[in-house]
């Protein structure tokens, strides 16, 4: 009994221990200074179990601090590290059984192993490294087939890799893709306006007619002359808010006995906000492709509820018997370890916290040239501007940016009469 004890005293330990380097790093984040919560993951230790949330706040954190290139690396080192995982441990599954699923390693939601393809193909198109982006948007698309429900609600993530294709030069890859966006009949201008362009580039002139028919608010006129012109377009990715923690919820069996289960609260999560683009003093026309991130992680979590919910009863079972079992040879020993199994059960609330609650992907027409945009996000009553510079525009050519104005780092340039967030250009 006291070597049970014990053992169930250690595991107790080990299910429920966080990691502060993580916590702060976010905290950090959230605060709007993602150097230092990048210098605080560069030193971060964590427990094995822990590692893929590491490696996501890294890349994702060092991604909104415009170090693309950094952000490819910690990025890529997760993928390899989720191909490690996927073979499942039989010793890992044997203690979840007794414990909780706080001591398997983490293996991340079928959402957030899109979003490290969606941040990817992000990183590689603002290095302008189109083949790297088209590979992602290829992995992409694994997930996106293997959950076509689930993932049905991320435009963004679809009209990337539809332009990550047309970006590499995969011109068929990318009309398959827009077809797939614009068959929705309720697909947003922006959407269609992609698709398009899209055909019109690929010399498919019904198809192109069919489609500008759809630009509603956008004159035909105007539409045309986007395609003569030659102009370039601005993509802006712009991140807003952050996906809410999960909670854990309890269901129980019996007075001694409850199973606890990892949910995302309802009505949190923030609302798409409305951005402006402004050249020279000019507010410019956009066409706006929003994703809530925080449906999607809801609708993944939900998707793999029953694979949670057969786990979990499998260990209600396991613990019943371990309890019955030493009740049978003595009855305090066997209140005893109820008590410590009753206390294990923990749901397994890990994610990857740092994702934005909305992704909005914003399409700016633009005359070739260097170009200083100002980018005014609001949110309700919450304004915040960012001013973004240096940004080459190329005739016929797409150029992209990300954008994470909660994060942002402020000016420091002593001329600026309002305090701005400053987006790095990469």
């Amino acid at each position: 009994m006291r070597g049970l004890t014990l053992a169930l005293v250690a595991l107790l330990s080990v299910g429920c221990a966080g990691n502060g380097a993580l916590e702060r790093a976010r905290v950090e984040l959230r605060s709007g200074d993602p150097e230092r919560a990048l210098a605080t993951l560069a030193e971060a230790e964590v427990p094995a179990r822990n590692e893929l949330l590491l490696l996501l706040d890294r890349g994702l954190v060092a991604h909104a601090a415009g170090r693309y290139r950094q952000s490819t690396v910690a990025f890529a080192e997760a993928d390899a590290l989720i191909e490690r995982l996927d073979r499942v441990s039989v010793s890992e599954q044997s203690a979840a059984l007794i414990v909780n699923d706080r001591v398997t390693n983490y293996r991340g939601e079928s959402g957030e192993r899109l979003w490290i393809n969606t941040f990817q193909m992000l990183n590689y198109l603002a290095l302008n490294e189109p083949e790297g982006a088209a590979v992602e948007a290829r992995r992409a698309l694994v997930e996106l087939d293997d959950h076509p429900e689930t993932f049905a609600a991320d435009a963004v993530t679809r009209l990337l890799v539809a332009m990550s294709f047309e970006a590499a030069g995969q011109f068929d890859s990318a009309s398959v893709e827009y077809r797939k966006l614009a068959a929705d009949p309720a697909a947003p201008s922006g959407v269609v306006r992609a698709a398009w362009l899209n055909a019109r580039r690929t010399a498919r002139p019904d198809e192109a007619a069919a489609l500008a028919k759809r630009l509603d608010g956008i004159a035909l006129a105007d539409v045309e002359g986007e395609f003569a012109a030659r102009d370039g377009q601005l993509v802006l990715v712009l991140g807003s808010g952050f996906v809410p923690q999960k909670h854990s919820g309890d269901l129980f069996v019996s007075i001694d006995l409850r199973v606890a289960f990892p949910y995302y609260p309802e009505g949190v999560g923030a609302r798409e906000p409305r951005v402006e683009v402004v050249l020279d003093g000019k507010r410019l026309e956009t066409a706006t492709v929003a994703t809530r991130l925080v449906d999607v992680a809801r609708a993944s979590l939900a998707e793999r509820g029953k694979r949670i919910a057969v786990r979990q009863g499998a260990r209600a079972v396991a613990k019943y018997n371990i309890a019955h079992s030493v009740s049978s040879q003595d009855q305090l020993a066997g209140e005893l370890v109820k008590f410590a199994l009753f206390v294990l059960e923990q749901a397994d609330t890990r994610s990857w916290e740092t994702l934005p609650a909305t992704l909005s992907l914003i399409q700016v027409r633009l005359p070739p040239g260097e170009h200083a945009l100002d980018v005014v996000v609001r949110d309700g009553a919450l304004e915040r501007r960012a001013t973004l510079s240096g940004v080459e525009i190329k005739a016929g050519q797409r150029t992209f940016r990300s954008l994470r104005p909660d994060v942002a780092g402020q000016s420091t340039d002593p001329t600026d009469a309002v305090m701005h967030y400053i987006a790095h250009p990469g």
